[in-house]
């Protein structure tokens, strides 16, 4: 049997292919994409890989140097989850291999560990859970878990009587909601004030990031907005991605919390969801301090549109 090697991928270089096997793999999405991580390139100390068997590419690992810790590398400290991407050629022992010539290349790079977070499995095309396995394998530590809330779009629509008053409410307001890429530099605000007012953060993307990526992605990425009077007051930045459409942010400013304004927002990007033959709906966990903590307000409200809940795993392997 032909041994698994890993080569780094190198600024420039094929990336088409790198993109091409994202798009033909089990579990790759957009965020996998070198046209996606170039966005905020200049943010990482990149350290990604090729994985091969035979002189043939079987799968991506997009990594970087943790901006916190330099002697650790992340799968992907820019990204929502990593891991290793591939289609059928890397399943069983093999993916145990790879994940050991990964380790294996980092430790003689002088790093000290590896953090890894697998791509939850709503976003796989097929069943591609063989990193778990090989994460057991090599006995590493979940150091993580966060708690997220996905609808079933295949389930009939379960939402909670609150949920319905709200958005009974804010029709009868005369909200006006629309889907599309305009409205991002009137919706940033509103997100902005809310995650400083609510949260004491401010949104990982800056507002020309987002138009960038938008710009890049013009099919996978959306902002679905609610007009009060010709007014933007509440809005979701929608990722379309696989089986998934995931809500990236959302926002109401203070009057569009008063009017409900985020229930037939949702119920617009959910339907758009189905209409578009996704699978899931993805909220996005509600947790707070690295998990330790949950958002009971946030999760019983994503709660009410019928979500339910599935967890995103975190690892770290130590040599």
């Amino acid at each position: 049997m032909a041994e698994i090697v890993v080569r780094p991928f190198k600024s420039g270089e094929a990336e088409l292919a790198w993109d091409q096997l994202v798009a033909q793999s089990y579990n790759g999405t957009m965020l996998h994409t070198r046209r996606y991580l170039g966005y905020h390139g200049d943010r990482f100390v990149d350290q990604s890989l090729w994985i091969e068997r035979d002189g043939q590419v079987i799968g991506v690992f997009a990594a970087a140097v943790d901006p916190k810790d330099g002697d650790r590398v992340v799968s992907h400290p820019g990204l929502t989850y990593g891991g290793m991407i591939a289609g059928s050629a890397l399943h069983g022992e093999l993916g145990v291999e790879a994940l050991t010539a990964i380790s294996s290349w980092y430790r003689h790079q002088g790093f000290s560990a590896l953090g890894y977070k697998p791509v939850p499995h709503v976003y796989h095309r097929q069943a591609a859970e063989t990193e778990e396995y090989a994460l057991f394998r090599l006995n590493a530590s979940c150091y993580r878990v966060d708690l997220c809330s996905v609808i079933d779009l295949a389930q009939p629509r379960q939402w909670s009587r609150e949920r319905r008053y709200g958005l009974k409410r804010a029709e009868g307001a005369g909200i006006e909601v629309t889907l599309g890429r305009e409205g991002l530099d009137e919706f940033w605000p509103i997100l902005q004030w809310q995650l400083s007012t609510l949260h004491g953060v401010q949104p990982v993307h800056e507002q020309a990031e987002m138009e960038d990526l938008m710009a890049r992605f013009p099919e996978h990425i959306a902002l679905v907005s609610a007009r009060y009077r010709g007014e933007m007051v509440a809005g979701v930045v929608t990722y379309f991605m696989g089986p998934v459409v995931r809500a990236q942010y959302s926002a109401s400013s203070q009057q569009g919390r008063t009017l409900y304004a985020l229930n037939p927002v949702f119920d617009q990007a959910i339907q758009a969801a189905v209409d578009r033959g996704h699978r899931y709906f993805d909220f996005g966990n509600s947790n707070e301090a690295d998990g330790r903590l949950l958002n009971q307000g946030l999760h019983r409200f994503k709660f009410g549109f019928g979500a339910r809940d599935t967890v995103q795993r975190f690892y770290q392997l130590t040599w």
